[in-house]
């Protein structure tokens, strides 16, 4: 991983240095720049850079997603952009690069402010042995039944929502009406389609399989890698299974994907080193899955859906953001705080529409979906520049003091799985806003389970022979 990067980074300098000098060239060479710098701090910060961290995982998703992306908008001036465009946008360039400046900072003050010395405590992490505080019987009892109500739950969902898009686009297959159920699916398994925008109803049942149910085959996928136990494998592989039909059952593509990324994470935090042979696997098995279930979705030409796996990973998000700076403040005015304060109502019973709704209907003039946003985006719409700046600062130490706290803890599997799950929400910040993050993609949700193990150890409690 070392030397890729650092071949990766002599490729890019050779590169600039044979591009002819212009305004457009300088700014790249400042924004590559500022990129290697933020990713040199995070790798820094992490202790190593064969250990993946919130920070690395988030600039990951960041530079693929929006980096990438948005940098060819501004260079070309926002040719291509779903909303604007014309002219070279200097706000979001330096919203864009600001963000990565700033996030490296608050980084670089949590290091000093915790006096944190990545390397030696990551080494001294990794020496010690695993424990598993889940370990007693009766825990394992609390574990079984919180796993079976969120099954139980999960069907009822399923049942009112009136089937399962997935098998009845497979029956579908190769027919006009399959693109139509993967469509209307949206509407059935999802808060952003019928009574989108809040938590009443789809929303609240997301926490049971899109959260619950992928943090307890985590914890006994952890548990085969600790045991290294036959029983744990079947365990774990049958809830993978569970899981992933949950998961993919709406035909959306960002639940599997993410439950297989913290599948990932956690392989890669118990064996203590990212290995390039298991990402290749891994970005292999994601990208044919992706394909997949576009395949179902009713997209059947190959050269199509090549172009639309591309766009979707380099583009799309990118241009969301782009086009956010291009609305703001020509066409709308700053929100200051009224962003944010959309998704917060968002999340109680009742109608109202998330910033994301109200941002895709600005945009192209249609209510059938939503246009998420970077969290830098929901920031600028209502806090200006400085709201970027700011916010990157404090995500910055946030995902630096989390890295800090769990490496100071001690080696248990329960704690690694809530990191795992932390990282993956913190790295969600490069696509969504930090209420989803908060709420709805399992923060919250992945400490409550701790709260009813706890809580419920007590209750199950074995009596002695």
């Amino acid at each position: 991983m070392q030397k890729a990067l650092m071949i990766g980074i002599l490729s890019v300098v050779v590169f600039l240095v044979s591009m002819p000098m212009n305004e457009s060239s300088y700014l790249l060479v400042l924004s590559i720049v500022i990129l290697v710098s933020s990713l040199l701090v995070s790798f820094y910060g992490t202790g190593s850079a064969m250990y993946f961290s919130p920070s690395t995982t988030y600039l990951g998703l960041f530079t693929l997603m929006i980096y990438f992306g948005g940098m060819s908008l501004f260079i070309n001036n926002g040719d291509g952009a779903l909303y604007g465009g014309g002219f070279r946008n200097y706000r979001f360039y330096i919203a864009l690069n600001g963000s990565l400046l700033f996030l490296a900072l608050g980084q670089l003050v949590a290091i000093l402010i915790k006096n944190f010395s990545p390397r030696a405590e990551l080494t001294k992490f990794r020496q010690q042995q695993w424990t598993d505080t889940f370990e007693p019987k009766h825990i394992q009892i609390s574990i079984w039944i919180l796993f079976g109500i969120s099954v139980i739950l999960t069907l009822v969902y399923v049942s009112s929502r009136g089937g399962v898009p997935l098998l009845k686009a497979i029956t579908l297959y190769g027919t006009e009406e399959a693109y139509d159920v993967a469509k209307n699916s949206r509407a059935m398994f999802t808060r952003y389609g019928k009574g989108g925008g809040n938590y009443n109803y789809q929303g609240y049942f997301l926490q049971f399989y899109v959260v619950i149910i992928p943090f307890i085959s985590l914890y006994f996928q952890a548990k085969y890698l600790y045991t290294k136990e036959k029983i744990y494998l079947f365990i774990w592989f049958g809830m993978f299974l569970i899981a992933s039909f949950f998961l993919i059952m709406g035909l959306q593509r960002w639940p599997i994907m993410m439950f297989l990324i913290l599948n990932y994470l956690t392989y890669t935090n118990f064996q203590n080193k990212v290995k390039s042979s298991d990402v290749i696997v891994f970005v292999s098995i994601s990208i044919v899955l992706f394909m997949l279930i576009t395949t179902v979705r009713g997209l059947f030409e190959y050269e199509k859906m090549f172009t639309f796996v591309v766009r979707r990973i380099f583009d799309i998000q990118a241009n969301v953001l782009y086009s956010l700076f291009e609305l703001i403040p020509q066409e709308e005015p700053f929100f200051h705080g009224k962003a944010i304060m959309k998704d917060i109502h968002g999340l109680l019973p009742g109608p109202g529409a998330s910033f994301s709704r109200w941002l895709f209907l600005r945009m192209l003039g249609d209510i059938g979906s939503n246009a998420a946003t970077a969290f830098i985006g929901e920031l600028y719409a209502d806090f200006n520049q400085a709201g970027v700046f700011v916010g990157s600062f404090l995500a910055g130490y946030i995902m630096q003091g989390v890295h800090i706290h769990y490496v100071r803890s001690k080696k248990t599997l329960p704690g690694m799985v809530i990191y795992v799950f932390i990282t993956m929400c913190i790295a969600e910040l490069a696509l969504v806003n930090i209420i989803v993050v908060i709420f709805q993609f399992g923060i919250v949700t992945s400490y409550l389970i701790i709260v009813y193990v706890i809580g419920t150890k007590d209750i199950f409690r074995l009596k002695p022979h």
